[in-house]
């Protein structure tokens, strides 16, 4: 599939148009169509959510075909359940729930062969509603929680579509290696974030 030249050029065209999410774009928010478009680009930069997007495509890269194919409604009715729940959070549930799905997402790479693999419906269940969570609590007030979670879902699917090819067109062995490495470093910008948000004096912190 990568041979093709529409191949390379929609990749660059998918990395151009991500490079051109400035923070503005992901928050300029009104009626209707502004607050999808929010949601469209937000995953572009925040971090939090760009792990757990490319997270999910490693570990949906790691099961064949025919066990894949179930495994995607899983995982988005999931992490939409958890963007709807979580838009509706109080203010400043943002700063616990980032870190916390940040750990969960280096604990799916870390562990990716192992309870991932043995019940990968009840793991993408845990991911997509934790990750959710922290999605939609970063959603502001004043947007409409069902189009940007619409926006959300959207560049979710196509990059967790590309990361997957991507996985299996050009993986070597050390990528296992490498994985489990982001994994642990997100465990550990994880827990380095979340004792920072639950110190006594903590103050709120920015989420981007």
């Amino acid at each position: 599939m990568f041979t093709s030249s529409w191949a390379r050029q929609s990749i660059l065209a998918a990395i151009a148009f991500s490079f051109a999410a400035i923070p503005a774009y992901a928050h300029a928010f009104g009626p209707g169509i502004n607050d999808f478009w929010g949601g469209v680009m937000h995953p572009a930069i925040a971090f939090d959510q760009a792990a757990a997007i490319i997270g999910l495509g490693l570990i949906l890269a790691r099961f064949p075909d025919d066990d894949e194919r179930p495994l995607f409604p899983t995982a988005f009715m999931s992490l939409f359940a958890g963007i709807i729940v979580g838009s509706y959070f109080p203010e400043g549930w943002a700063g616990v729930m980032i870190p916390v799905s940040l750990m969960v997402v280096g604990l799916c790479l870390v562990d990716v062969k192992g309870f991932i693999m043995k019940a990968p419906q009840v793991a993408l269940v845990i991911y997509g509603i934790v990750n959710g969570l922290s999605f939609g609590a970063e959603i502001p007030e004043d947007a409409s929680g069902f189009l940007f979670a619409g926006g959300m879902l959207s560049t979710t699917t196509i990059a967790t579509g590309y990361t997957i090819l991507l996985w299996r067109k050009f993986s070597r062995p050390w990528c296992d290696i490498a994985v489990r490495i982001v994994g642990s470093w997100c465990i550990a910008i994880g827990l380095m974030v979340l004792g920072l948000e639950l110190r006594p004096d903590a103050t709120a912190m920015p989420i981007e």
